[in-house]
């Protein structure tokens, strides 16, 4: 199969037609290779407790420990279940002093705190994500829950398996694009790690690259760059 020309003829130069030609360009450079599978490591783990939520977002906040990846997708349980992706992590002070750094010659960070174990009990680490469903009942409804994430509920990543039936309709899409925090890098990170869970990744991610070119047809620099970041 020849690939499609990356000369884009100027009757389509506006809006999706641009769109459509980024996606098949990409699609035929950048989805080639299948992408890498995702392994369930943390299933079901507790990875911290929701310590701040709206509407639209929420924080997650928990004792020092190893960040959840950008784009994961998250659940949080309490009498339903709201989903939500990763949009950005950090790690602070408890009481909002910044921490000040020492070299000691430690290799790595397990190391320093084994050598200065207060600092589990002064440093917590946060994570914000971005709303994009809910299970009403039986049904996964890809828009905004009737109310927020209830205040210190416990928060899971979600395993492969919820992942790919979760992204099996592509409507949340929306929702991380309007997000005000990394949302290019986070719809592109939120993509490759859905791509991985599903059996066949490179279907999904052209499914997906179409769906990008409908909801960014305006915006045609804007889907080219998320695109190229979908590069498995």
């Amino acid at each position: 199969m020849n690939k499609p020309s990356r000369h884009l003829q100027r009757s389509e130069e506006s809006g999706e037609g641009m769109a459509h030609a980024a996606v098949e360009e990409t699609s035929s450079d950048a989805w080639d290779a299948p992408p890498q599978t995702l392994r369930s490591t943390q299933g079901d783990i507790v990875i911290g407790q929701v310590v701040q939520a709206d509407i639209a977002k929420f924080t997650a906040g928990w004792p020092l420990l190893q960040t959840p990846p950008l784009g994961s997708l998250l659940k949080v349980e309490d009498g339903g279940t709201i989903f939500a992706v990763v949009c950005d992590a950090r790690t602070e002070s408890i009481d909002g002093r910044p921490p000040v750094a020492r070299l000691s010659g430690e290799a790595d960070l397990e190391s320093y705190l084994e050598k200065h174990p207060h600092l589990r009990h002064l440093l917590q680490t946060k994570c914000d994500a971005v709303v994009v469903g809910h299970r009403d009942g039986a049904q996964v409804r890809h828009y905004l829950p009737p109310s927020p994430a209830p205040l210190f509920a416990p928060v899971r990543i979600c395993s492969p398996e919820e992942t790919a039936r979760f992204s099996q309709e592509l409507d949340f899409l929306k929702l991380l694009l309007a997000s005000p925090t990394h949302s290019d890098e986070m719809t592109a990170a939120c993509l490759r790690r859905a791509a991985a869970a599903h059996t066949d990744g490179r279907a999904f991610l052209v499914r997906a690259g179409k769906e990008l070119a409908r909801l960014l047809g305006a915006e045609p620099q804007r889907l080219t760059s998320v695109l190229r970041r979908v590069r498995p």
